[in-house]
């Protein structure tokens, strides 16, 4: 009996342990499934990165047009002394740098050509003894002041929202008052938008 109860243990190791390598086997031609899914999603990670790519491409290409669109930039001097009023715009005679065409020397008005950050400075310079304040304007508003008490040449810059068609004047902000050849003004687009 014990032997016959070994022979069914056997047999029945025996069996498990066939059906077991079938399974194995069955297994193992399971395993190319796993490996075509990889497969699968590796080539979705392909197709994600190649439009990852045309994105970022396509901001590349919008960056180099900026870069290379025309550069917005006005920096003169007045050239000449004269003497201004109150809320009377002063005239850059000696002009540098106009690159845009935004400035209007008949008028003394810079014309912002589009939207964007720009950076505008002044450097007012007083003749003779006399204070000078010079006043920056955006479309008739003040926006920033710089003072000279002719004790050497001080600049003021400021950083400034605009909007294409924004007009920027420098007034001098004391009635009667001469101002040197030396006054100078600097617009700049810094970031557009």
């Amino acid at each position: 009996m014990a032997s016959v109860c070994f022979l069914v243990t056997a047999f029945s190791l025996t069996v498990h342990l066939s059906s077991g390598y079938h399974d194995h086997l069955y297994r193992r031609s399971d395993d190319t499934n796993p490996l075509s899914d990889v497969v699968a999603q590796q080539a979705a990670d392909i197709q994600t990165n190649q439009a990852k790519i045309a994105t970022l491409e396509h901001k590349l290409a919008a960056m180099e047009a900026q870069i290379h669109q025309t550069p917005y930039l006005f920096t003169a001097h007045t050239g000449t002394t004269a003497t201004y009023n109150t809320g009377q715009p002063i005239l850059f005679h000696h002009i540098m740098y106009n690159l845009g065409s935004m400035y209007d020397s008949l008028t003394g008005t810079i014309t912002i050509p589009r939207d964007g950050v720009y950076l505008v400075s002044i450097r007012p310079d007083p003749n003779g003894p006399q204070n000078l304040t010079v006043q920056i304007r955006v479309n008739g508003t003040p926006k920033f002041y710089a003072y000279d008490e002719h004790g050497g040449p001080t600049g003021v810059s400021a950083a400034l929202n605009l909007k294409a068609g924004d007009r920027i004047t420098a007034e001098s902000d004391d009635n009667g008052t001469e101002v040197e050849s030396g006054t100078l003004i600097s617009v700049v687009l810094i970031r557009p938008y």
